[in-house]
């Protein structure tokens, strides 16, 4: 009896867990209004006359308009743990619902699947947000450039070539590159798959700490080829896109603070 109230207490644990790891959208969006305040009190610095449009307005604008982006991962990972949640606990809940309430497991399973995967995509959309504002910092690259990758043979594409082939040692571009290595380059490597060929596996383990089966969710093609053999297979659970959130927000505080401090390079509105 003991062993089994264990058990229960443990799960109890892992699901008290789950629900304090979500994110405050209330107090992320409070954030990025903090940083569009920023920019427009920069404009007001340089004492302008009355409606004159300039760069720091542009980047008003675009601060403002990417709103629903820099959301969108927290978003969706709240939905995922919700979902996750719900099928977690199903096995004691649905004995309390009505016959035409009953959810089946592959539609619960599914409806977590749909989240991560969303959740993927958003995190890859929000840092290619970012490059329209670092273009207002930056030479060699548009507004309308992504973020990018640097592949195994390294070769790098997007706005990663910039950082990539900087001979200045700007404090910000190796802190950015430094954060592609430790969790970009692995929050951005399911975009091709998800998008193009095919959904990310599922798999279960069995959480010895919890009592509980995680799903676990990798990042393999379906259908094999000679390249795609020889790819290592990333494998997301829970804490795998929660440090992955926390790294994102993070970064975008940390890249935006440093931006206001800097000149504009762009001396004409484009917005």
């Amino acid at each position: 009896m003991n062993h089994i109230k264990g058990r229960i207490e443990m799960k109890k644990v892992y699901i008290k867990k789950l629900k304090e790891s979500k994110f405050d959208l209330e107090e992320l969006s409070n954030k990025l209004l903090q940083y569009r305040q920023s920019f427009f009190e920069k404009y007001v610095e340089l004492k302008l006359p009355a409606e004159s449009d300039h760069p720091y307005l542009d980047l008003v604008t675009i601060i403002n308009s990417m709103s629903p982006t820099y959301l969108a991962p927290a978003y969706h990972y709240n939905n995922y743990v919700d979902k996750l949640l719900f099928d977690t606990v199903w096995d004691d809940e649905k004995y309390n619902m009505i016959e035409e309430n009953l959810i089946s497991g592959f539609l619960r399973r599914n409806a977590y699947q749909i989240e991560i995967q969303a959740l993927l995509l958003s995190i890859k959309s929000a840092l290619d947000r970012m490059v329209s504002i670092l273009s207002y910092y930056y030479k060699g690259f548009g507004p309308y450039t992504t973020f990018g990758r640097v592949n195994d043979s390294g070769k790098s594409s997007g706005f990663m070539s910039v950082v990539a082939n900087d001979e200045t040692s700007d404090p910000l571009l190796i802190f950015i590159n430094e954060e592609y290595i430790k969790w970009i380059n692995i929050a951005v490597a399911p975009r091709d798959l998800i998008t193009h060929y095919n959904d990310l596996g599922l798999a279960y383990e069995f959480d010895v700490d919890s009592y509980v089966e995680k799903p676990i969710h990798f990042n393999e093609r379906l259908i094999k080829t000679k390249e795609s053999k020889a790819v290592v297979v990333l494998k997301f659970d829970y804490n795998d896109l929660y440090d992955l959130l926390l790294n994102w927000y993070m970064f975008f505080n940390k890249v935006t603070d440093i931006l206001i401090t800097k000149s504009i390079i762009i001396v004409k509105p484009r917005v």
